[in-house]
Formats: C-alpha cells, structure tokens, sequence
C-alpha cells in the first residue's frame, strides 16, 4: 500500500473547528480587556466627582465655588478628561453643587460622563 501524501478531509475540518475556536476565545479576551478599561476609567471619574462634592460639603454653604473648571490629581489618568462643577440656586436658603467629569472613551469616538449633584443650606438642614 502506498501511503497516502497530505491531509484527509477530517483533519482538515478538525483542524478549522479548533482554529475558530481560538479565535473565538480571543476575541472575548479582547473584548473583556477593553471593558475592563471602560470600568475603570468610570471609577476613576466616580473617585474625581465624590472628592469634589465631599471638599465642597466641608466647605460649607458660605464658600460656594464658583462655577468652572477644577483640577483633580486623577484626572491625568483619564483619556482627554475634564472636570467642571456648577453652583445654582435651588431655593432661597439651598444651592445646588454639581460636579462633573467627562472623558474620552478608549477605542471610541463618543465620550463618558459621571456627574454627582448634592444640596446645601444655609442652616443645618433641608426645609
């Protein structure tokens, strides 16, 4: 008998299944990675936004920021980031704080924003 040269039909097809799936499992590696820096990069903004809203808690009612820009150490850690906080009257005694991070998402053409808003009074309470 004379050996046959090359591959039969079945390795072949066995050799193509697991190709597909190694390139499947790649793809999900791949994918899970990216939302891995998605998420953090949420946190991060969440982290830049509480430390603001808990600097101006402490501050208290009578040193209201100014509306603008603030800077954050953290922010170097987020792709094309900035920080804003805004300060509006809710009532005649309470203001409005909102602090806001906006970035750039990794691998994408749209961006991501976290912002937390908190009320001060005046006095020791909300009516």
């Amino acid at each position: 008998m004379n050996p046959s040269r090359g591959f039969s039909l079945i390795e072949v097809l066995i050799s193509l299944f697991i190709f597909s799936i190694l390139i499947i499992l790649f793809q999900s590696v791949m994918q899970s990675s990216t939302l891995v820096i998605i998420e953090k990069n949420r946190v991060v903004a969440l982290s830049i936004v509480q430390d603001e809203i808990e600097k101006v808690r402490a501050n208290g009612y009578e040193a209201l920021p100014v509306n603008g820009t603030f800077q954050n150490s953290l922010l170097d850690n987020l792709p094309s980031a900035t920080a804003s906080i805004t300060s509006s009257a809710y009532d005649a005694q309470t203001a409005r704080i909102t602090a806001r991070v906006l970035w750039q998402d990794t691998n994408s053409i749209s961006s991501s924003t976290i912002f937390i808003s908190t009320l001060l009074t005046k006095t020791g309470g909300l009516p």
